[in-house]
C-alpha cells in the first residue's frame, strides 16, 4: 500500500523541460522541407482510421481507452521528457510487457517529426494527453477551431498556445499515425485495453464514485465526464471544453496494481477540475496567501522537486486531496486512511488531516451549503486559524 501511494504521487511532478535547438532543426526539416513523410497526410486527407475509442459507461462517466490519447502517450514516452520514464526491463511486471511492446514497435520513430515536436514545445505532463483529447477522429483537425475564443486549454486560449496554433504539430502527429501504422498496434492490444476498462468500471460501480462526485461538490454534470486509463503515463485532471464551450471533467489515470491505488487516483484527479476555482478564491485572500507562501518557502527545494513552485500550487494540492479524502473515507478502512495520512505528511501535505476533518462541517449542513463553493467563507476562516 505504501509503495502504491508513493508511486502515484511521484507521477504528479510538474516542471518545464528545456527546449533544444537541435529538436527545432529536426522539426523544421521534417515539417517544412517537403520530405516524404510530410506529404503522407496531405495525400491521404480522407483516410478513415480503423481504431476507435473503446468505451464503457458507468452512470455519467465514460471509461475508455482512446486511440488519440493513447497515441499521444506513446509519443510522450518516445520523447524522453517523462520524469517518471522507466525502461521496460526495469519496470514492474505490471507495466513491463506493455512498455516493451511500445518500445519495440515504435522505437524506429523516436526521432521523427511528431516526437521532435513534443520535445520542441515542451509538451510534458498533461499536455500530450490533453492534445489527444481535442483531436477529431481522423486527426485532420481539432474538435474546436483554434480561433474559437471558447477553445480554452490548460495553458490558456488555444490560439495562443503554439502547438495548437501551428498546424504543423497536428499534421506531424497524423503522419506518425499513418507511417507507423499505429492503428494496427492499437487494435492488437484491444484485449488488454478492455481488461483495464472493465476493472475501472467495476471500481466505479462498487464505490458509487459518480454519485459521490456530484453530491459532494453540488454540481450536476450536464455532459458525460471521461476517465481515460493507460499504462504509459497519467494522473491528470483536466477541464475539457466541449464544442459548446462548456467545461467537463476529463481525467487520465495510470492503471494501478491495487484497487486502493485506483480509487486514490480517480478521486484525486476528478476533484481537480472541481476545486481549481475554489483554490484560486482562497489564495486571493491576503492572509491565506501569506500563510501558504511561507509554508512553501520553508521547504521550497522539496516542493520544487515535485513541481510545486509556489504557495498556490501547495494550497491547490492540499485542498484538492482533502476533498478527495472525503470520498476515500467512504471506501477505505480506518487503517488504510491512517497509512494515507502518513504518506501525505511525508510529502509535506501540511494540515491535510485537519482540513479533511473540518470538511465534516460542510457535509453535515448541506441545507445551508448547497455546493462546496458556498462553504468557502468558512474555509477561509479555518485556514487562517491554522497558523
Amino acid at each position: 500500500m505504501c509503495y502504491s501511494f508513493s508511486r502515484m504521487f511521484d507521477l504528479y511532478v510538474v516542471r518545464f523541460m528545456k527546449k533544444a535547438n537541435a529538436y527545432a532543426v529536426l522539426l523544421v526539416l521534417a515539417c517544412f522541407c517537403g520530405c516524404s513523410t510530410a506529404k503522407t497526410a496531405s495525400e491521404d486527407e480522407g483516410r478513415h482510421f480503423p481504431a476507435v475509442p473503446i468505451v464503457r459507461t458507468v452512470g455519467n462517466i465514460d471509461v475508455m481507452v482512446d486511440p488519440n490519447v493513447e497515441m499521444m502517450n506513446v509519443l510522450y514516452r518516445l520523447s524522453g521528457l517523462q520524469p517518471d520514464y522507466v525502461p521496460a526491463k526495469e519496470a514492474l511486471p505490471f507495466y513491463a510487457d506493455y512498455y516493451a511492446k511500445v518500445d519495440d514497435y515504435f522505437g524506429p520513430y523516436a526521432y521523427g517529426p511528431a516526437v521532435s515536436a513534443i520535445r520542441l514545445y515542451g509538451m510534458a505532463y498533461f499536455r500530450p494527453s490533453e492534445f489527444g483529447m481535442y483531436l477529431n477522429s481522423d486527426d485532420s483537425d481539432f474538435i474546436l477551431k483554434t480561433d474559437n475564443e471558447k477553445f480554452i486549454v490548460s495553458e490558456g486560449n488555444a490560439r495562443d498556445v503554439p502547438y495548437y496554433r501551428f498546424s504543423t504539430v497536428r499534421k506531424a502527429v497524423r503522419d506518425f499515425r499513418i507511417t507507423s501504422d499505429y492503428d494496427r498496434f492499437f487494435l492488437s492490444n484491444g484485449a488488454a485495453y478492455g481488461e483495464m476498462i472493465e476493472k475501472h468500471v467495476r471500481i466505479l460501480k462498487t464505490s458509487d464514485f459518480g454519485s459521490w462526485l456530484e453530491d459532494f461538490y453540488g454540481i450536476e454534470q450536464k455532459g458525460k465526464s471521461r476517465l481515460y486509463v493507460t499504462k504509459l503515463t497519467g494522473n491528470y485532471g483536466i477541464s475539457f471544453v466541449t464544442p459548446k464551450g462548456k467545461p467537463v471533467p476529463y481525467t487520465v489515470v495510470l492503471d494501478q496494481p491495487s484497487e486502493e491505488g485506483s480509487l486514490f487516483l480517480i478521486s484525486h484527479e476528478f476533484s481537480h477540475p472541481m476545486t481549481r476555482e475554489i483554490v484560486k478564491e482562497l489564495y486571493d485572500d491576503t492572509a491565506i496567501r501569506a500563510f501558504f507562501d511561507s509554508l512553501y518557502a520553508k521547504d521550497a527545494f522539496f516542493f520544487n522537486s515535485f513541481g510545486y513552485t509556489d504557495g498556490c500550487s501547495v494550497l491547490n494540492e492540499i485542498i484538492n486531496q482533502s476533498c478527495a479524502n472525503k470520498f476515500l473515507e467512504t471506501v477505505f478502512t480506518e487503517e488504510t486512511m491512517l497509512k494515507l495520512f502518513s504518506f501525505l505528511e511525508s510529502r509535506k501535505y501540511a494540515y491535510v488531516h485537519d482540513i479533511t476533518d473540518f470538511l465534516d462541517n460542510y457535509q453535515n449542513d448541506r441545507e445551508k451549503y448547497k455546493t462546496l463553493k458556498d462553504f468557502v467563507p468558512e474555509m477561509k476562516r479555518f485556514l487562517v486559524s491554522l497558523e
